[in-house]
């Protein structure tokens, strides 16, 4: 399952949005020559900030409280570094590529499907000891992951080396660990009930109550430039 999430991760994403990455009814657009182009040649393209992008939709992410992108660098097994704006980042995230944002309210994002994932209800759970390890390091990190076509709905959250909060269904709960918190009752999330399975908006709901909104409701966000690299192959 975890193999075939990934390459739905990935494939799945061919549909460049017009307004938001993810949602349905877009048309393929080709992916910008400046991304083909030689290293000389994208550079002015890439490197030049941009807005955050809204995101939240068929993606996964970390979500890592820190005041350091180049502290999360060191501590990412990344191959093929180099800088890249939010589109260029958002789009490559979308395909085999991360995107290691700039610093945004307090934390920076690690945005890609081609990172480990939570597996779901048939593979093993790779997110989870990163995020222990992680939070060694960092005040808190948490993990979102959402694909609407197979249901794959997840949030989980890290302090001190251990999972304080977890939830992950998949057709069916796969993970569910630590306390309920207080912002996931405040919305109406119904556990207790077996029959209930979130959505793709709860999933944003919460990620937005935790940390980061991923769909930048912000006001006051600045231009900026990140990082896009390649996960090494252990």
């Amino acid at each position: 399952m975890l193999s075939f999430l990934k390459n739905l991760f990935k494939s799945n994403e061919q549909h460049q949005p017009s307004q938001e990455i993810g949602q349905e009814d877009r048309t393929a657009q080709p992916q910008p020559a400046s991304v083909q182009a030689p290293p000389q040649q994208q550079l002015p393209y890439l490197q030049q900030p941009d807005q955050p992008v809204p995101f939240g939709y068929k993606i996964q992410w970390l979500a890592i409280q820190t005041d350091s992108v180049e502290k999360v660098i060191e501590q990412l097994s990344v191959a093929e570094l180099r800088r890249s704006n939010w589109t260029n980042g958002m789009k490559s995230a979308y395909e085999d590529h991360i995107f290691i944002t700039p610093l945004v309210k307090g934390g920076v994002l690690v945005i890609g499907n081609a990172m480990p994932s939570a597996g779901g209800s048939q593979h093993v759970n790779e997110i989870k000891p990163i995020l222990e390890r992680l939070s060694k390091v960092f005040d808190e990190v948490h993990y979102y992951g959402s694909h609407r076509v197979v249901n794959y709905y997840v949030w989980a959250k890290a302090s001190k080396g251990r999972i304080t909060r977890a939830f992950g269904s998949e057709d069916d709960v796969f993970w569910e660990e630590g306390i309920v918190t207080e912002e996931e009752r405040s919305l109406g999330f119904r556990f207790a009930d077996r029959e209930w399975l979130p959505n793709e908006e709860d999933v944003l709901a919460i990620a937005k109550r935790w940390s980061i909104d991923p769909q930048m409701n912000y006001s006051d966000l600045e231009p900026g430039v990140g990082y896009i690299g390649k996960i090494k192959q252990e």
